[in-house]
């Protein structure tokens, strides 16, 4: 996570990110970095309060370094990242989201996914193909549909609303 200085905490929230990279070790590694550095930069350089747009943007430009970096490096081609991204913004809690890196909020005696996973798996579970304890064992379980440097067409999860955080909740991605 990183909280922002110069009294930028207030206008933009506290921004956590999660990213895992895929495509080899050494790719998937670079990607997460660039992913991460990416978003940190421009979602706090936007001048925009609109914390869904933001993201969004931040998203798309990450997706737009990676591809090119994978582009510029033959030896990092075919690499990308998932990408989750939390802001919270005083009790408010907006997301954004590529891949299959889950977000949860816990509660005492609750964690609740605030994410849909995209993955190969999790389609076949919403189509009622499979159920969701075959995912475990499910011998495509490791293909991500969506996900940071695969797409130059990236459609980002940045849902409009936003989740009220209460007292004692805690945000795990």
């Amino acid at each position: 996570y990183y909280i922002p200085e110069n009294g930028e905490v207030k206008k933009k929230g506290i921004l956590m990110a999660l990213a895992d990279g895929m495509g080899g070790r050494m790719g998937g590694a670079v990607a997460s970095k660039i992913a991460v550095d990416v978003l940190l930069d421009e979602y706090y350089k936007d001048d925009s309060m609109d914390i869904p747009d933001s993201l969004n943007r931040a998203f798309l430009r990450a997706n737009e370094e990676v591809l090119a970096k994978s582009i510029k490096d033959i030896k990092l081609g075919g690499m990308g990242t998932t990408l989750t991204a939390a802001v919270v913004k005083g009790d408010k809690l907006y997301h954004a989201h590529v891949g299959d890196s889950r977000g949860y909020i816990i509660s005492k005696n609750e964690m609740s996914q605030f994410t849909e996973d995209h993955s190969y798996v999790a389609s076949l579970v919403k189509a009622g193909v499979i159920s969701e304890e075959e995912t475990a064992t499910h011998p495509d379980g490791n293909i991500v549909l969506k996900a940071i440097g695969l797409d130059s067409n990236l459609k980002v999860d940045a849902p409009r609303t936003y989740q009220r955080l209460k007292k004692n909740q805690f945000i795990l991605l």
